[in-house]
């Protein structure tokens, strides 16, 4: 895709969230009344989400999304614009079945998992550069089945494999910004990782031990 087409690129995107627990469905909630086409990849929540929607509950608002974008199955999604990455890195192995339906000639990838090297994992098994990388700063928790609680914070911090950065990632922040979630624009997106990555060693191991206090999860 041309940078002089991006312009119109988000307003009229297909967006799919592929990791529909707290990461994916705190953004996927947001989009979605934000007003983007998103569609939601779900497995144990499907059939309450088509039922009862999605719902966040959050000091800053409780949101439900109850339209019909629920599926439970990437191939009854097929081709997306952008593809919203937010399964644990630790189940990447599965993303060779899950993906290859929503990939299109000009499908972006965004991942939003915690962890190094996810950016190379998938530009190396779609054998593509469009991939660019969210470093997520929120917390949250799927404590039931389509719920989501919102503790605090919501930032990303969002960069590109490519140098230099191309303009589809100010195309997305400026989306997300209009849909209520904080996105920043990093430089130097291993920079940002290898940050949040000191960041858990400090606090991680803190919120266990104190029993997973609330303010501490999916940081």
């Amino acid at each position: 895709m041309d940078d002089q087409l991006l312009h119109s690129f988000l307003p009229n995107a297909r967006i799919a969230i592929v990791g529909s627990g707290a990461v994916g469905l705190f953004h996927g909630i947001k989009l979605a009344i934000g007003g983007l086409d998103v569609r939601f990849l779900l497995r144990s929540d499907l059939e309450t989400a088509r039922k009862q929607g999605i719902r966040l509950l959050s000091a800053e608002g409780d949101l439900l999304y109850a339209g019909s974008s629920f599926y439970g199955s990437s191939s009854e999604i097929a081709e997306v614009d952008l593809v919203v990455i937010s399964i644990k890195a630790t189940a990447n192995q599965v993303l060779g079945e899950l993906l290859p339906p929503l990939l299109g000639k000009e499908t972006w990838l965004l991942t939003l998992q915690n962890g190094l090297g996810n950016e190379e994992v998938l530009s190396a098994t779609f054998n593509t550069d469009r991939v660019l990388g969210g470093v997520c700063y929120v917390a949250a928790s799927r404590f039931q089945q389509a719920v989501v609680r919102h503790f605090g914070g919501g930032t990303i911090a969002l960069g590109d494999t490519a140098r230099p950065a191309r303009r589809v990632v100010q195309e997305i922040a400026a989306a997300f910004e209009r849909c209520r979630i904080l996105c920043q624009q990093s430089e130097d997106l291993n920079s940002a990782r290898w940050g949040k990555l000191l960041w858990n060693i400090c606090f991680n191991g803190l919120g266990i031990a104190a029993g997973s206090l609330p303010g501490l999860l999916q940081q």
